[in-house]
């Protein structure tokens, strides 16, 4: 029997614990827990002063105004860069799909473009599309180009072909 954690739980669990382990641990759930202005201040009154690169750090810590927007912005990045890694496959699945539509779309207006305009019968079509998925497109269309440019084949010939 499997055994679930609720919400709240984590997150008492988490309030429960001393700030730098909360930290620590809020900011490897942060795609899923929202850091805390308190975590925030903590987090800048922790970094080294930039101004002393070496020997004794000042005893008061304060916290500048700039190290508060430095972390905030930080974190918001992180967040929007996860928001962004969760809803890109979903993204693509509806890309996918919507692709897919107008490519049959599109083959279906060819087969209607073949069969009324160039009066190509059924066995080329059906032989074509069984083809189809071993040809390179982009080469193919290359030889035909070149052969149009070098004026190797006919008009009527060059739309049957593309």
């Amino acid at each position: 029997m499997s055994i679930t954690i609720q919400f709240e739980q984590i997150e008492s669990s988490l309030k429960a614990l001393p700030i730098q382990s909360r930290t620590m641990l809020q900011m490897l759930l942060l795609q899923y827990i929202d850091v805390t202005q308190e975590e925030i201040d903590y987090m800048a009154t922790d970094q080294p002063d930039s101004r002393f690169l070496a020997g004794k750090q000042p005893q008061g810590k304060t916290i500048s105004l700039e190290a508060v927007q430095n972390v905030t912005s930080r974190s918001n990045q992180y967040k929007g860069y996860y928001r962004q890694k969760r809803e890109r496959p979903g993204m693509h699945v509806e890309f996918l799909k919507e692709s897919l539509v107008l490519m049959d779309r599109k083959i279906r207006i060819a087969e209607r473009m073949l069969l009324e305009n160039l009066k190509t019968d059924e066995e080329t079509i059906k032989a074509a599309r069984s083809q189809a998925p071993s040809v390179l497109l982009r080469q193919e269309l290359r030889k035909l180009e070149r052969a149009w440019e070098h004026e190797e084949m006919a008009q009527k010939d060059y739309q049957v072909q593309r």
